[in-house]
């Protein structure tokens, strides 16, 4: 059955953002020759007007918002690691997935007559992914959020760069409407169109539908996930947009420190929260293949463990069932190494798991969820308990 989809090309490459970047003549032909051009642009946009911006106004008003940006632990997560960050993962996720969907056809998961429904699956998400519709509703969804964040914005723990007085619009000051106008709705841009919104609801929809086919699995396969174990490697491509998205919430934190006073409890409360949504959001679809395990595993129970008292049963009438002796001669005919070979067979037919990861992949992206709050954590620490902890250490 021919796919109506190259499977030559990425799926998952596009989305409205990637649509509105070409729009502005942002990109060129091929994904691996923009990456770093296009972070180094979304870098220029969002990060240095705000500091002009700021300049300008200081110098003109004689206050002191250099000290208040320049120490805005937030805006540098936001437009100096995790914006740039959001574009360097399209290197690395996009194929990640790519990979994932080429083998489910490659790898002989799909039978021939579930071809139809893959193609189908491949040309949908291809579709949602470069909606029109979809390419709106981000850029409009975007700036509502950052109309409405910058609105619910309290003075007092926000830096003070932000604000210019009661007579400005919202009264913010220049650099203030850059940020809510500019900075802001281009990182929710690629927070909710690049895909690490849009990308991952697609992937979900993605895998459920390859779940609901009538997948070739092998309940004795060495994996143990009856072949499906390939499906956890798509955990990896979601490593950059975890720093990312930490990086993003930690950098709120620290402000937290900074202009608040925030404990080091609530810290680590935030970071476990981040840590488990991220787990959720990279394992949650490869749970969808829960039933096909399940299934698949007790099929294998069924099969092997009915041909593995067959054979056991014939092994014991040759060897065990007559009288005699063994001796070294005996122990090295190809029965005993065969019936090894078939408990091993055996065995893995009862071993299926039921999920095709396992806690190892997700302890990597667990451990990139709680890098960029370790700064935080730090600041959070008193310097004297600090010196006190790491002296009792040493002794």
């Amino acid at each position: 059955m021919p796919l109506s989809q190259p499977i030559d090309e990425e799926v998952f490459s596009g989305g409205p953002a990637r649509k509105i970047e070409h729009d502005l003549h942002l990109l060129r032909a091929r994904l691996e020759l923009t990456i770093s051009r296009r972070a180094l642009i979304v870098v220029l946009v969002s990060w240095p007007p705000l500091a002009i911006l700021v300049a300008i106004t200081g110098f003109a008003t004689g206050e002191p918002s250099l000290k208040s940006f320049f120490t805005d632990a937030g805006c540098y997560a936001r437009y100096l690691i995790a914006a740039p960050l959001l574009i360097i993962a399209e290197g690395d996720t996009v194929p990640i997935f790519g990979r994932v969907v080429r083998h489910f056809l490659f790898g002989g998961f799909i039978p021939a007559e579930e071809r139809i429904l893959y193609s189908r699956a491949i040309s949908s998400t291809r579709r949602l992914l470069d909606s029109k519709v979809a390419e709106i509703v981000v850029i409009l969804l975007a700036y509502a959020v950052a109309i409405v964040a910058m609105i619910s914005l309290r003075h007092a723990p926000t830096p003070s760069w932000y604000w210019n007085g009661p007579t400005s619009p919202l009264g913010l000051s220049p650099a203030g409407m850059w940020h809510a106008f500019v900075s802001l709705p281009l990182l929710l841009l690629l927070l909710l169109g690049c895909g690490w919104l849009w990308k991952i609801v697609l992937w979900w929809r993605f895998l459920w539908l390859m779940s609901r086919l009538n997948l070739s699995l092998v309940s004795t396969h060495p994996d143990q996930a009856g072949g499906l174990k390939f499906v956890s490697t798509s955990i990896r491509g979601y490593r950059i947009p975890t720093l990312a998205f930490s990086s993003i919430v930690a950098g709120a934190q620290m402000n937290q420190i900074l202009h608040v006073g925030l404990a080091p409890l609530d810290v680590r409360n935030v970071a476990i929260g981040v840590t488990i949504f991220v787990l959720v959001m990279a394992a949650g679809p490869l749970v969808l293949f829960f039933t096909k395990l399940r299934q698949t595993k007790l099929k294998g129970i069924f099969k092997y463990g009915a041909l593995g008292r067959d054979v056991a049963l014939q092994f014991e009438k040759k060897w065990l069932d007559r009288p005699g002796t063994f001796d070294t001669a005996t122990l090295e005919t190809n029965d005993f190494s065969a019936m090894t070979d078939l408990n091993q067979v055996v065995s893995y037919a009862h071993n299926v798991r039921d999920f095709p990861f396992g806690w190892r992949e997700l302890s990597y992206l667990a451990i990139g969820a709680v890098i960029p709050f370790i700064p935080a954590a730090l600041m959070a620490v008193p310097l004297t308990e600090l010196l006190h902890e790491l002296a009792k250490l040493l002794v």
